[in-house]
Formats: structure tokens, C-alpha cells, sequence
């Protein structure tokens, strides 16, 4: 694994990102704002050591002077063959419960992957931004959420994998903004059984493809904005008027691969909003009008 900064006046390469948040400033005393900074840590590799402890408590940082974790140029994570950089938790703690700077967090083009966290992955304290961000593992089961409140995602990929059980939110996208996103629920993750992959969220141009049956809950449970989006046909509820229903794994190009990119002709292209404003291209760098 490698790993340095191109923050302003602090070059360097660090072994992993506690030394990155020392050379930086360091929590509680780094404020960003005041300074007119803003500090990124750029991954070529794996990341391990000192992922899950990162401690970046006490800083002040909004969207201009912020902090970036993202792939370094060439080494951005490709979600089709599962190679490049990543954020790795290996321990029994999560990234988000320590990151609660009350500023912002983004997250660039990395795969991140937690095979043992036993919480919620990001917490809610910080406005976690992740584009072009390929989310997996999840494999113990005993998760709780992804993420919960205050992130935003943009043209990123989950790949819901836990066994979950009654009660357990294992896998569930929770209180989140989601824009072109893809989220695939494997057979037992989601939470209460399976049923819910996204809960209380603002959805827009996001698909959804639950393999578990419906047995309580909608795979879209609650929604507080649904605007131009997609499902399969589990025994959810209909999403209504403007959105697409009953998606097979034929509308992805080789779903049994792991390739989720839309297949040519399938019912999905051009059934989005004009999300364009925003950003022109998606998670592999393919321009989208």
C-alpha cells in the first residue's frame, strides 16, 4: 500500500492515514477553514493500517476547504474487475463512528469493503460525500447500516452481501441522498430477512435489484423523495407513475460476472433524469448526457 498528500506545503508519502492526519495537522486542532486549506490523501493501494482508527474529530472543514480521500490518478477502483485502491476495515471497528469532524468528508473512486465491522460503517456527524465509490462486503452479518444520515452518493455501486436476521439492519442503506446509483442486494442481506435495501432515502436515477422474495417490507421502504428510478419485480410495491419495474438481471450486462453496467437495449437507458449539472460522467469514466 502507498499513500501520500497533495495538501499545500505538506508533500509526502505515509504508510497509512494516521500518519497522513498527523502530517496534516493532526485532530482536534486542524481547522480548514480558517486556514483556507484543504488536505487530500491520495491511494494508489490497500489501505489497512490505521483505516479504522482514524481520528478526525475536532476538525473544521466545509465543501471549499474540505478533506479528500480519493484514488490516485490510474489507480481509480474498477468495480467490473474489482482492482485498484481501497479502503479495507479488517478490525472489528468502523470508519464513521471516529469521523465526526462536523464537516465534510469525500470520498473519490475507491472501493471500500468491511468485512468485519460490527456498526454503522460511516456515521452521521459528518456530510460524507462519495462519487464514483464501489461499496461491497459486508459478511459477517452482524453490520448494522452502511451508512446512516447526511451522505450523499453519486454514481456509485453497493454490493449488499451479509446474511441478515430478524431485526438487523445488515446491508441497509439508511437516510441517504443517492443519484445514479446501483445497488445490489444479494439473497439474505438488507435488513428484517432481506426485505429492505434502502430505507428513508432521497433517490434519484438509483436501481435497485433485491434477489431476496419480499416477505414484509418493500426493497424501497419509506422514501422521502423518489424521483426516476428502477426495481425488480420481488413483491415490492409498485414505485409508480415515471419509474421502471420488474428490471431482470438481463438488463445488466453480465450480472452471474459482476459486470452491472446496463446492457444494451435494456429498459434502463435513457429512462433517467438529466442529472448532467451535476456530472457527465459515470463510476468507469464513460461520458453520460
Amino acid at each position: 500500500m502507498t499513500l501520500y498528500s497533495n495538501t499545500v506545503g505538506v508533500g509526502g508519502v505515509y504508510s497509512d492515514l494516521v500518519t497522513w492526519d498527523a502530517a496534516n495537522g493532526g485532530a482536534p486542532t486542524k481547522n480548514l477553514t480558517t486556514d483556507g486549506n484543504s488536505v487530500e490523501a491520495l491511494i494508489i493501494g490497500d489501505v489497512v493500517a490505521g483505516y479504522p482508527t482514524l481520528d478526525l474529530i475536532g476538525w473544521a472543514a466545509d465543501a471549499i476547504n474540505s478533506m479528500t480521500i480519493r484514488a490516485n490518478t490510474g489507480a481509480e477502483f474498477n468495480p467490473t474487475t474489482m482492482t485498484g485502491a481501497r479502503l479495507i476495515d479488517q478490525t472489528s471497528n468502523n470508519f464513521g463512528a471516529v469521523l465526526r469532524s462536523g464537516g465534510y468528508l469525500f470520498i473519490k473512486n475507491l472501493g471500500i469493503t468491511f468485512s468485519n465491522a460490527v456498526n454503522d460503517l460511516f456515521y452521521e456527524e459528518s456530510a460524507i460525500i462519495a462519487q464514483k465509490c464501489t461499496i461491497y462486503g459486508c459478511t459477517t452479518g452482524v453490520s448494522k447500516h452502511i451508512f446512516i444520515n447526511n451522505s450523499h452518493f453519486s454514481n456509485c455501486i453497493f454490493i449488499l452481501s451479509a446474511p441478515a436476521t430478524a431485526n438487523n439492519g445488515a446491508g441497509i442503506i439508511f437516510k441517504e441522498v443517492l443519484k445514479n446509483c446501483t445497488i445490489i442486494c444479494k439473497l439474505g442481506s438488507g435488513a428484517f430477512n432481506g426485505d429492505i435495501v434502502c430505507r428513508e432515502s432521497d433517490m434519484t436515477n438509483t436501481v435497485v435489484y433485491n434477489e431476496n422474495t419480499k416477505t414484509s417490507y418493500n426493497s424501497i421502504y419509506s422514501p422521502t423523495s423518489l424521483l426516476t428510478c428502477a426495481q425488480n419485480n420481488n413483491g415490492s410495491s409498485a414505485l409508480g407513475a415515471g419509474h421502471v419495474e420488474g428490471i431482470t438481471t438481463a438488463d445488466f450486462t453480465d450480472y452471474a460476472n459482476g459486470d452491472y453496467s446496463v446492457a444494451p437495449g435494456s429498459s434502463l437507458i435513457d429512462a433517467g433524469t438529466d442529472l448532467s449539472a451535476e456530472f457527465t460522467t459515470d463510476i468507469v469514466g464513460t461520458v453520460r448526457g
